[in-house]
């Protein structure tokens, strides 16, 4: 299982690196890199405070259950919500959505 999920991982970190890169300059990158961090950081903390006080309360089989329960619904709700607006050809997108101000 370790195996197959570092096979994942590998081309998830370069995709989403490519796709970070497509639509900003050097200037901006440094500022989505460090939000990316920021919330990835976050994420991490709350799902394994949530998962700790999972598994003070239930037992690991339950737990596993409803976690996995619980990230297939959200991964559902995030994959519909992308559908309209990740994975389009340059041309595609608004001009809004390509366009960025400067950060400071």
């Amino acid at each position: 299982m370790f195996a197959i999920q570092h096979i994942v991982k590998g081309p998830y970190y370069s995709l989403t690196n490519r796709y970070l890169n497509s639509f900003s300059n050097p200037e901006i990158n440094t500022k989505i890199y460090s939000a990316k961090a920021l919330v990835e950081g976050l994420l991490r903390f709350f799902i394994s405070l949530f998962a700790s006080f999972l598994l003070e309360h239930l037992n690991t089989s339950y737990s596993l259950i409803l976690i996995g329960c619980i990230f297939m619904i959200i991964l559902v709700l995030l994959l519909d919500y992308m559908r309209t607006r990740v994975g389009l050809k340059p041309e595609e997108y608004k001009k809004s959505d390509i366009e960025f101000t400067f950060v400071k």
